[in-house]
């Protein structure tokens, strides 16, 4: 995934195919249902996201390096205030996301995200969760990089196949274990897997039960 090959088939692929028209109420509506989602036991110390903006480039940090960056209610309204904030923003060219600590993003904290509930809802609300996380990518109307800084679990990589471009560190793995949890694989991977790698290595990846 961190291949130049792969990073420029992945601006291609996005300009190409997904800069549609986005309805304004569509994000909004977006952000509204995290909002309610949240809980206040989902706020930490520390801002759940960090921001900077220099010579055009504006930089979205995932801050929960103690909970490995991952997506619980509150992070995930966080990180699509953030990204409407840069759309709107002039200033801002392009948005890279990125995390702090040894973890990119360890994907969906379903200890954060998912209450007790009866299976029916509890079935609808991850259904819903997932919609509005990957949209907030597919939608974005700006240039986006996601520049993982460590491992990268789950959503984490999947989402990041709907960006334009993908630059990793040395450190960056990605385990989709799709397989090994029991459901089929999201985020339009099983489509964008095979068109930014070989099919085999796709097929792997898909039905991967160890980190890449």
């Amino acid at each position: 995934l961190n291949s130049y090959d792969t990073m420029a088939r992945c601006v291609v692929t996005r300009s190409a195919l997904l800069r549609l028209p986005v309805p304004l109420d569509r994000a909004a509506s977006r952000t509204t249902a995290l909002r309610h989602m949240a809980s206040s036991t989902d706020a930490p110390k520390e801002p759940m996201v960090l921001t900077a903006t220099l010579n055009g480039v504006t930089t979205i940090t995932m801050n929960r390096p103690d909970k490995l960056n991952g997506w619980t209610k509150g992070m995930m309204l966080a990180v699509f205030e953030a990204l409407q904030k840069a759309e709107a923003d002039d200033a801002t060219k392009v948005a890279v996301l990125t995390g702090t600590g040894k973890y990119y993003c360890a994907g969906v904290d379903l200890g954060g995200t998912v209450g007790l509930a009866m299976p029916k809802s509890v079935y609808e609300m991850i259904r819903k969760s997932n919609q509005q996380l990957f949209d907030a990518f597919l939608d974005f109307k700006k240039p986006m990089i996601v520049a993982p800084n460590g491992p990268a679990i789950g959503a984490s990589v999947t989402s990041g196949t709907l960006v334009d471009a993908i630059i990793a560190s040395d450190r960056a793995t990605f385990s989709t274990p799709f397989s090994r949890l029991g459901v089929p694989p999201e985020g339009c991977s099983s489509v964008f897997f095979d068109r930014i790698m070989d099919a085999e290595s796709a097929q792997v990846r898909c039905q991967a039960k160890a980190n890449v």
